[in-house]
């Protein structure tokens, strides 16, 4: 009995310690007296084990981010951008642009680990992601807009690699891809 609520409490402490550092970054947001315009104007769109998506209206973001320039990663910028440095680079604790110096028009987050960064300017550097599915696959069929106008769920079909008793074999999987509603 006495060895399940040490495992609960391990479990349990884990989980804190991962939601405590979920917030770290939103802390330094409400708090820094540097950076309250920016929090005043901040949406939180979603939040991830690593990271979270906000939403910032503001008159000129590259000038508030020039002003607090140490709280950011800058490094994926385009060299030429005036805001570019490498000071910060893959440093914890900073802001870092998904995107890169290009603002995206359009999110669109239909559930855990399931959006879309929409950078018209740049369809490099638009993001989808849809865990449990192949890159390749998302990459050649996957459109989260048209999900968004019919609000149906999306079937995928793609093959892949699996190892069972050390036996590799290549099977065809069917799962379920794009769905905004719960299970």
């Amino acid at each position: 009995m006495s060895t399940t609520k040490q495992n609960f409490i391990q479990v349990g402490l884990g989980v804190s310690v991962l939601r405590m550092r979920d917030f770290a970054p939103l802390d330094i947001c409400t708090t820094s007296s540097q950076f309250s315009l920016l929090a005043a104007a901040c949406k939180l769109l979603f939040t991830d084990t690593d990271s979270f998506c906000c939403h910032i209206q503001t008159e000129d973001l590259y000038k508030d981010m020039s002003q607090n320039l140490d709280m950011f990663d800058t490094s994926n910028f385009e060299i030429t951008h005036t805001l570019y440095t490498t000071k910060n680079h893959r440093a914890l604790g900073k802001f870092k642009s998904e995107t890169g110096s290009l603002a995206p028009l359009e999110f669109l987050g239909l559930r855990a680990k399931m959006y879309s960064l929409l950078v018209p300017d740049n369809p490099k550097e638009s993001k989808i992601r849809a865990k449990g599915i192949k890159k390749s696959y998302v990459k050649k069929n996957v459109q989260f807009l048209g999900v968004l106008k019919t609000f149906k769920s999306t079937p995928s079909t793609f093959c892949t690699f699996q190892s069972k008793n050390h036996v590799l074999r290549t099977v065809e999987i069917n799962k379920t891809c794009l769905n905004a509603f719960d299970d």
